[in-house]
């Protein structure tokens, strides 16, 4: 679509060309560019910034100045020199996908937990299915193959994704976990994504108290928060959540598992 306008610009032509959906978060609905161009007296007059106008962002485009031109539009239409610019002017950005407490989200899982605004790890968390390892339930298993594996000890919601990848990564003299509790919820595939992760301790409180996913009761869950060499954090889940809930345990015990993933 093409129009032109009057402006303290003198004669000015612009063009808005569509140019489609952005992708990721944040993202536009659909990008136009914009065309501007003013006649000139001649090829030798400068391209310069014109009285009144106002000046383009910087995220406009890579390069807003005005350029040299040649264009029909110009002197009636007999053509004529002018100078031009354009840039990309984004629209209103998408409405991201809303959800409640007990949604299902993307991956498939119970959305158990709203930060209410973006953060850097995401808004919100969803939990795997209780069958998420191919049984009727939960399954229990050690924390890690490596008892003396150290690895981050942060306990706060969004941080659990980077619990579980310090399990998995070698850094001598201790051994990348290649079993147990956060190996297997990494290596869950729930929704066809990749991201699942073992709970921080917080993120593990938040899916307790939320109610919302299908948590076994009166029984304990491996949360990724180290609190040493050879314990891990965990909660014993239905007891009203936090406090004298959290405890530590040996890595070597046999403890529930639940994947859990931020989005």
């Amino acid at each position: 679509m093409s129009f032109r306008v009057t402006s303290v610009l003198r004669v000015v032509a612009v063009v808005v060309v569509s140019a489609g959906v952005l992708a990721g978060g944040g993202s536009a609905q659909a990008d136009e560019v914009w065309y501007q161009s003013y006649q000139r007296s001649g090829s030798a007059e400068v391209c310069a910034a014109q009285p009144g106008e106002t000046p383009w962002q910087a995220s406009w485009g890579p390069d807003a100045s005005w350029h040299p031109s040649w264009e029909m539009w110009a002197n009636g239409g007999r053509g004529g020199w002018t100078c031009g610019r354009a840039i990309t002017w984004a629209r209103d950005p998408v409405a991201s996908t809303s959800y409640s407490i007990g949604d299902i989200g993307p991956g498939g899982g119970t959305v158990f937990y709203d930060a209410g605004a973006v953060q850097s790890w995401g808004r919100y968390l969803e939990a795997a299915p209780s069958t998420w390892s191919g049984g009727a339930d939960d399954p229990i298993m050690a924390w890690c193959s490596d008892t003396t594996n150290s690895v981050s000890t942060a306990t706060a919601i969004g941080t659990g994704a980077a619990n579980t990848t310090s399990m998995l990564t070698s850094a001598a003299p201790f051994v990348a976990c290649t079993s147990g509790a956060g190996f297997s919820a990494r290596n869950y595939g729930g929704g066809g994504l990749n991201d699942w992760f073992l709970p921080s301790l917080a993120e593990l409180n938040a899916l307790d108290v939320s109610r919302v996913g299908g948590l076994t009761t009166f029984r304990v869950y491996w949360s990724s928060s180290q609190a040493d060499a050879t314990t891990a954090r965990s909660q014993d889940v239905g007891r009203g959540g936090g406090g004298a809930q959290q405890g530590t345990g040996f890595k070597t015990l046999f403890y529930l598992v639940r994947p859990v993933r931020a989005f």
